[in-house]
C-alpha cells in the first residue's frame, strides 16, 4: 500500500505543481476541480504505481537486490516516489517553477521531463553510491542499497522548513 499511495502523492504533486493544475482545473467550478482531482490523482496514481515498479523491475533494481527484497519489492515505487516527490516541491517552491515564459505546454513538458530526470538521477546515484558509501547503510546486492524514503522524506521537510520559514533566504532577490 505505500508504494501505491506514494505514487498517488506523485501525481498530486504533478498535477498540482508542475502542471498547474492540469487537467483539474478544466472542469470549471472549484467543486468539481476538486472531485476531478481527488479522483483522478488516485487513477493516474494507479498507473503511475505499475509504471514504476516495471520501472523499477526492468531497469532500475538489479536482479539480485530483486531476489533479497522478494515480496518487498512492492513498497520501492514509493522510493522511487519520495525521489520524484523531493523535486517535484524544490522545482516549485524553491527554482520559481521555471520555465515559465513559453507556452503552457512547453512550460509543462520541460518541468515534467527535467523533474522526473533529477529524480531518476537522484534514485541511482542514492541506490548505487550514496546510501551504501557516504550514509553506511545496509546493501541490499553488491552495488546497491539503502532506505531512499527515510533519508529523502528527512530532505523534504529540511526543504520545507528552509521555504516555508526561512522564506528560501539567499534565494529571492531584494524588491
Amino acid at each position: 500500500m505505500i508504494g501505491w499511495f506514494y505514487s498517488a502523492i506523485v501525481s498530486w504533486l504533478t498535477t498540482f505543481l508542475i502542471l498547474d493544475n492540469w487537467p483539474w482545473s478544466a472542469f470549471g467550478s472549484r467543486a468539481k476541480t476538486a472531485i476531478a482531482a481527488l479522483i483522478g490523482n488516485f487513477i493516474i496514481g494507479t498507473g503511475i504505481y505499475f509504471g514504476f515498479l516495471a520501472l523499477l523491475k526492468g531497469v532500475l533494481v538489479p536482479k539480485e537486490a530483486q531476489a533479497a527484497l522478494g515480496a518487498a519489492i512492492d513498497i520501492w515505487p514509493a522510493h522511487l516516489g519520495v525521489c520524484v516527490s523531493f523535486w517535484l516541491i524544490f522545482w516549485a517552491n524553491v527554482v520559481g517553477n521555471h520555465p515559465t515564459n513559453l507556452g503552457a505546454i512547453a512550460n509543462r513538458v520541460i518541468r515534467l521531463i527535467v523533474t522526473f530526470g533529477l529524480a531518476l538521477v537522484t534514485f541511482l546515484v542514492y541506490t548505487r553510491w550514496f546510501a551504501v558509501s557516504v550514509l553506511n547503510e545496509k546493501e541490499i546486492a553488491p552495488g546497491f542499497g539503502g532506505d531512499p524514503l527515510t533519508w529523502i522524506d528527512l530532505m523534504i521537510y529540511v526543504m520545507l522548513v528552509y521555504v516555508i520559514y526561512l522564506g528560501s533566504y539567499g534565494l529571492n532577490k531584494k524588491a
